[in-house]
């Protein structure tokens, strides 16, 4: 008859496997995307900042999932491990990387909108502050964790993860509103423009639900079932959709340029750090 030790080796077993497959998939997705931008024709035009975005993303996204292969072999190798090792001791490292892409990906929305809002902090700048919150959030709970012992830190790192999620979840909703508030403002009646533009809110509000889902399910589990490293799953999802929402934006310039292929006068700042004619 299984113990409950048992029980609990098995379910985070379970968990991290499911996390490490739905990882590995989307970081399959992010590298062919990383590479179909470093291979388009638009970017040699890109300044250093939108290239080294995408560089930084993609050695941080095969970071996560380099670690978290070491992370799955050590637990299934090594039986005798404490079955919370990785559900504790190692969360605050976890939290960080994933806070850092997250950082990244926010900066990076942050200066296209303002670069379509023609330099307003208002609508860029609560992003800026929140990016930097969160990401001092998962610092200062790593620095916790070096100073806590196993019982005491649990709750702590419960408190700094909704704190670190919930900003990561505003600056999230925030750039998707402010990225379509400064869109709508520059609709200008041209069909194709239009199509543009939307096509553009479309998309900000898809990211924006997909990553603020992936913050509020990992507090959400690992809270309601904090014996496993279920939490795991959509937090390490999450890194990787961050690079994937930048990738792909940048990489869907190409087939907007051909929704705006009429040769008018009209200019069209799109979230790019590029101007295009149409």
């Amino acid at each position: 008859m299984a113990t409950y030790e048992d029980q609990l080796f098995r379910t985070a077993i379970a968990c991290l496997s499911t996390a490490f497959l739905l990882t590995a998939m989307l970081y399959g997705v992010s590298l062919l995307l990383i590479g179909l931008y470093f291979l388009s024709p638009t970017r040699p035009n890109d300044p250093v900042f939108v290239k080294s975005t995408v560089a930084s993303l993609g050695i941080l996204a095969t970071a996560e999932i380099v670690i978290l292969s070491f992370g799955i072999y050590h637990k299934i190798v090594d039986p005798f491990t404490p079955s919370q090792t990785l559900n504790v001791e190692s969360m605050g490292g976890i939290i960080l990387g994933v806070s850092l892409m997250a950082f990244i990906a926010q900066l990076f929305f942050a200066s296209r909108i303002w670069i379509v809002s023609s330099s307003r902090w208002l609508y860029a700048g609560p992003i800026v502050i929140l990016a930097l919150t969160q990401f001092g959030v998962a610092l200062a709970q790593v620095i916790t964790e070096a100073n806590l012992d196993g019982i005491n830190l649990f709750w702590s790192s419960v408190r700094f993860m909704s704190v670190q999620t919930g900003t990561t979840a505003l600056a999230d909703i925030l750039s998707s509103i402010g990225l379509c508030y400064t869109l709508q403002s520059s609709r200008s009646g041209i069909s194709r423009t239009d199509a543009v533009i939307g096509k553009l809110m479309k998309y900000s509000i898809h990211r924006a639900i997909a990553t603020t889902a992936a913050a509020v399910l990992t507090v959400a589990l690992l809270v309601s079932i904090s014996q496993t490293t279920a939490f795991m799953i959509p937090l390490l999802v999450s890194g990787q959709l961050y690079v994937i929402s930048v990738v792909s934006m940048l990489l869907h310039r190409s087939k907007l340029r051909d929704l705006l292929h009429d040769r008018s006068d009209h200019l069209l700042t799109l979230p790019s750090s590029s101007r295009i004619t149409s």
